[in-house]
């Protein structure tokens, strides 16, 4: 199955530096990408280039969460951007959208707690200047909520954020095959599956942020229903960009 995620590269010290993940949904009869703002807004630019077959730029301006309504005390970190027909073409050759009837709405599917995070970690995926080439290595990462975790954010806001344990050494301890966990530095933007009974998934939420605190070792992503909410306020703004 083609995953719903591809790579996010912009520009850096050296010229064009890999940056996170895109997430890939169809929702409201658009096609769109969404991924952190952290992502999206690399020091006030919105200059992308999507790690496709055939890499192509986004080189004009995104939604993102400052300012916006919902997340006015900046706990948000989100952006999303319409695509154009041409870009949709392009990523459907090895991506596939995300229906926005897949998207969790709620928590109440919160009692099944099976997960997995994809998204393109950062020490595996680089850009090779002297040879024109991008990486694209995938990962899927199978993970269970943070039961016990905490912050200011999900007291806040208990409903908008989902936080997985991201434990490297106890993740390991229980595969089968030897193979080291990544840093989930550019997981950021990718998407946070819940497997269903069956062969069903959900997607849950988006990873925005790590935590590898001695007592706290966590991914943070904010829920579906919180995404799905932002992406209604923002319609209007939405709609006026896409050009299909």
């Amino acid at each position: 199955m083609k995953p719903y995620v591809v790579p996010l590269y912009g520009g850096g010290i050296h010229g064009l530096d890999f940056i996170g993940t895109g997430t890939l949904i169809h929702y409201r009869d658009r096609h769109l990408m969404i991924s952190c703002e952290h992502c999206f807004n690399k020091g006030g630019q919105h200059q992308l280039l999507v790690g496709t077959k055939e890499p192509f730029p986004i080189n004009r301006d995104v939604l993102v969460s400052q300012p916006s309504g919902l997340e006015a005390d900046n706990s948000v970190d989100f952006g999303v951007v319409a695509l154009e027909l041409s870009e949709v073409n392009r990523m459907q050759e090895n991506s596939m959208f995300m229906p926005g009837f897949m998207m969790e709405r709620n928590s109440e599917l919160d009692c099944i707690d099976d997960y997995s995070v994809f998204g393109f970690p950062a020490h595996d995926n680089h850009v090779d200047c002297a040879e024109l080439r991008l990486t694209a290595n995938l990962i899927q990462i199978p993970l269970e909520k943070a039961k016990k975790f905490r912050n200011d954010l999900t007291k806040k806001r208990p409903s908008w954020y989902i936080p997985l344990a991201f434990d490297p050494q106890k993740i390991a301890s229980t595969w089968k095959w030897d193979f080291k966990i990544p840093d989930p530095e550019g997981l950021s933007g990718g998407p946070i599956i819940r497997h269903l009974p069956g062969s069903y998934v959900t997607m849950a939420g988006m990873v925005f942020k790590h935590y590898n605190h001695r007592r706290r070792k966590a991914l943070l992503g904010l829920r579906s229903s919180a995404i799905l909410s932002q992406l209604d306020h923002w319609w209007p703004k939405i709609v006026s960009t896409a050009k299909d």
